[in-house]
This record gives C-alpha cells, structure tokens and sequence, in this order.
C-alpha cells in the first residue's frame, strides 16, 4: 500500500503497512518513529521558517541502507523535495 502526502502541487508517495520503518525528523529536532501518514502529513503541513525541513526515513533491518525524502520550504513557500 502507498500512501500520499500531498505537498503543494506534488504528491509524495510514502510506503506504509510495510515491516519496514518510517522514521520523521523536522528541522527541530522532532523525531517520530513508526510514522504514519496522518503524522507526516501533519509534520508537513506544520513547515515553518525555523522549522522549514522535514526528512522521512524508510529503515528495513532485512535491507542494507537508509532510503529517504527531504521536503524544504523554500523561501516562495513552495515545497522542494530532495
């Protein structure tokens, strides 16, 4: 299953009900583990200058390596995603 978060005029698809896990962390400092789309969703839509970047972490043990996303909020208000 694939969840989206809707980002501006972007959609970011994220992988949910999945045995890996979903780490969010802001700009912060603010760490969720076992993140779930109504908690991304709520992270990104609270970007801020001073808290204008969220990263999402995919961790899987039966994986080697992270894989990730950056959202930043630029200074015209638009998300860009990394």
């Amino acid at each position: 299953m694939i969840a989206q978060v809707r980002a501006s005029r972007s959609v970011v698809s994220l992988p949910v009900d999945d045995p890996a896990m979903l780490i969010a962390t802001n700009e912060l400092g603010y760490m969720v583990k076992r993140a779930t789309k109504p908690t991304i969703g709520t992270m990104l839509a609270n970007l801020r200058w001073g808290n204008a970047r969220l990263i999402v972490e995919r961790v899987d043990e039966e994986l080697s390596g992270s894989w990730y996303i950056q959202v930043l909020l630029r200074e015209n208000n638009a998300y860009q995603l990394g």
